[in-house]
């Protein structure tokens, strides 16, 4: 399995851990010129925007701790763009930044699944 291909089947699983948490997707791979937000999901208080970072080990660290300064800004701006362009001005929510951080075995295997809520 390629870099790509774990960073597709990471955003599946957190998928699958939000829908099973009550949200509902709006967007998967938002993209804007600026960057990419991984997932865009909603519930009836939040619109969470997530950056989802797959590891197969944690010889460069936890993927959380990947989503430095840059990462968030790029983040930040890509968040601003979807609000005003896709979102409702009647429907305004509460917007949430959050990070999930998985690790895989050697055969690809989920071993732990960490969400870090209003991360950023």
């Amino acid at each position: 399995m390629n870099n790509k291909q774990l960073g597709a089947q990471g955003e599946t699983w957190a998928l699958e851990y939000f829908l099973a948490s009550g949200y509902s997707l709006i967007e998967k791979n938002y993209r804007i010129k600026a960057g990419e937000i991984d997932l865009i999901v909603e519930n009836q208080e939040w619109v969470v925007f997530v950056e989802v970072k797959t590891r197969r080990n944690l010889r460069y660290g936890r993927g959380l701790e990947s989503v430095i300064n840059a990462k968030q800004t790029i983040i930040r701006k890509v968040a601003e763009y979807f609000l005003a362009y896709n979102f409702p001005k009647t429907n305004l929510k509460r917007i949430r930044f959050d990070v999930v951080d998985i690790l895989v075995d050697a055969n690809y295997k989920m071993v732990k699944c960490e969400h870090l809520q209003n991360a950023f």
